[in-house]
């Protein structure tokens, strides 16, 4: 989760403080992290590594939406902390990945409790706190929460599909090369400038091999080992490690709103995960 958290911060230094292009930042990042998953495949699991070159696994549905996912994830993340503080797009980001996970639980046949629900709509207030506000300006920090938003949506499904996972470093390896193809298609479209200071691109290599490519097959083989609202549980760390980092090292003070929102939202979230009658019956 410290990892995760990192990414918030490298990413904001990176954008918002060097300049960088929120598309090249994701490419790099993205395509830096594929490559170290590679590396890793060939040192300790070659036939894996074999298995990336194999044509039948690039027929299977799940890579490729395993990619598709994470390139969302990847570029939307770059963007919304062009006008978001670290720790206020981490907050909407996972907070995003909350409410992914109840609504593929109810689509499971999972009947969320009423603590569930109290906890969600607290969550869902604590959001809305912040968005709404923003909507009569509609500027750049709204496109940023919804870049946060379109961020939480493509990790929640990354993490969805992590869980069907039996080979953790291959599939994020997979996953990453795939997701390299579709960030350098959406930067295609987006725009791409080329144009980044050397600290930066640190930056987005230190993110993409590091606090990605390792975290990630980490996670990976972590989820098919816990459910999903310990997924969610775990995750519920990672804005108060940013918005810690963000005042340690970023100088980056919340305000008295963004502070009620993030009370609400991650009160909301350990409501949800707080023990039921139903469980205790079980």
């Amino acid at each position: 989760m410290m990892a995760f958290a990192a990414n918030s911060l490298l990413s904001r230094v990176a954008v918002f403080t060097e300049g960088m292009d929120p598309s090249l930042f994701a490419l790099y990042r993205t395509a830096s992290g594929a490559l170290m998953l590679c590396l890793l495949l060939l040192v300790f699991n070659r036939k894996h590594a074999l298995q990336l070159v194999d044509p039948s696994q690039w027929k299977l549905k799940e890579n490729w939406l395993s990619g598709a996912f994470l390139a969302l994830y990847m570029i939307g993340f770059s963007y919304s902390y062009k006008s978001l503080n670290a720790g206020l797009g981490a907050l909407l980001l996972f907070s995003t990945v909350q409410l992914v996970l109840l609504v593929s639980s109810i689509r499971m046949g999972e009947r969320p409790t009423k603590l569930q629900c109290i906890g969600y709509a607290i969550t869902i207030a604590g959001m809305a706190s912040l968005v709404v506000p923003s909507l009569s300006v509609m500027g750049a920090t709204f496109i940023g929460m919804v870049c946060a938003v379109l961020a939480g949506v493509g990790w929640g499904g990354y993490t969805l599909l992590g869980r069907q996972s039996t080979q953790p470093l291959f599939r994020t390896g997979f996953a990453f090369i795939v997701a390299t193809g579709f960030v350098l298609l959406g930067s295609s479209v987006i725009g791409l400038d080329t144009a980044a200071t050397d600290k930066a691109l640190l930056l987005a290599l230190i993110s993409g091999m590091v606090t990605s490519a390792c975290a990630y097959a980490a996670w990976y083989a972590l989820l098919p080992l816990i459910s999903r609202f310990s997924a969610a549980l775990y995750q519920l760390s990672v804005p108060a490690l940013t918005f810690l980092g963000a005042v340690i090292w970023l100088n980056e003070i919340p305000n008295s709103l963004e502070v009620l929102a993030c009370v609400l939202t991650l009160a909301g979230i350990v409501v949800t995960q707080l023990p039921s009658r139903r469980d205790s019956k079980n």
